[in-house]
């Protein structure tokens, strides 16, 4: 039993001396593909039509958002977290998103 309680205290100290290693995260963008618990806003820029009853995402940055829920998404918080600039809109489908990504990819390298 001792021998066990000194192997499992080796394992301790060597875990807590270990050095730790961090990694540089280098995102460029965020892709959010509709879940259920996100909800991007501008429903009536997306051809919706109808207008949004309150609360319509009034706290996010303090005007109406177009979004069924108030305030900020996870992917919001997320976006913030990692430094990532909400430069593209959301209202565009993936075929033309991607498209637009590519483009702005292309032109950002001095090609066109």
């Amino acid at each position: 039993m001792a021998s066990l309680a000194s192997v499992f205290s080796a394992i301790c100290v060597s875990l807590l001396l270990s050095p730790a290693s961090g990694i540089d995260f280098d995102y460029q963008a965020v892709f959010n593909f509709g879940d259920s618990n996100s909800d991007t806003g501008d429903l009536i820029a997306a051809a919706i039509g109808d207008p949004l009853l309150p609360p319509n995402g009034r706290a996010y940055f303090s005007k109406p958002a177009g979004r069924f829920c108030d305030g900020r998404l996870i992917i919001d918080f997320l976006s913030k977290f990692y430094f990532i600039a909400k430069s593209m809109t959301f209202t565009l489908g993936f075929r033309q998103a991607g498209f637009a990504f590519l483009r702005w990819e292309e032109q950002a390298n001095g090609r066109n």
